[in-house]
């Protein structure tokens, strides 16, 4: 098991409680999935930085030979999880880059780093098949700096472009 815990977040495979509303949210998703007969699941959760309940989650499952995807939105500013439509997806492509590049092969993150920041962001990624599961966690620094990373490809196919940026009042300050 690869990660580490910051405030109540869920960072550890086999982790099934946290603080964190998105978390929890997440963990019932996963559940439900799991209990209804789902094939396969990547659950997938990025925080934008460390220091406080932030971030956003999806919920990749394919069953029945179809491919489906959920967003869960954790808003700072009311405390609430908003959640989108369940969309039905062609092309599994981050669950097929999975497989064909045996991600479960990989034993450890990229570990150059270009520079530092204190509370820096997380991502956390799973994946269940059958009876096999897999998942890791690596900071938003080290998926910036190692873009050519098999593991960081495969976070970057569920990572929105520009969430890890912050803003106050319209000004990029991270």
């Amino acid at each position: 098991m690869i990660g580490a815990t910051s405030y109540g977040q869920t960072k550890i495979c086999g982790d099934t409680e946290s603080f964190h509303p998105l978390d929890r949210e997440m963990i019932k998703l996963q559940k439900y999935l799991q209990s209804s007969g789902v094939d396969t699941i990547i659950i997938y959760r990025h925080w934008i930085y460390t220091n406080g309940f932030n971030g956003y989650g999806k919920a990749l499952w394919k069953k029945d030979g179809k491919t489906f995807q959920l967003r869960l939105n954790y808003n700072k500013e009311t405390s609430q999880i908003t959640r989108s439509d369940t969309l039905h997806v062609s092309k599994a492509t981050g669950l097929s880059f999975f497989f064909k590049q045996q991600i479960d092969t990989i034993n450890s993150n990229p570990v150059k780093q270009d520079y530092r920041m204190s509370h820096d962001g997380s991502h956390y990624i799973s994946i269940r098949w059958g009876d096999h599961s897999y998942c890791y966690t690596i900071s938003n620094l080290l998926v910036h700096s190692n873009p050519n990373s098999k593991r960081v490809q495969w976070i970057n196919f569920f990572k929105e472009d520009g969430a890890d940026q912050i803003r106050i009042d319209g000004v990029r300050v991270r």
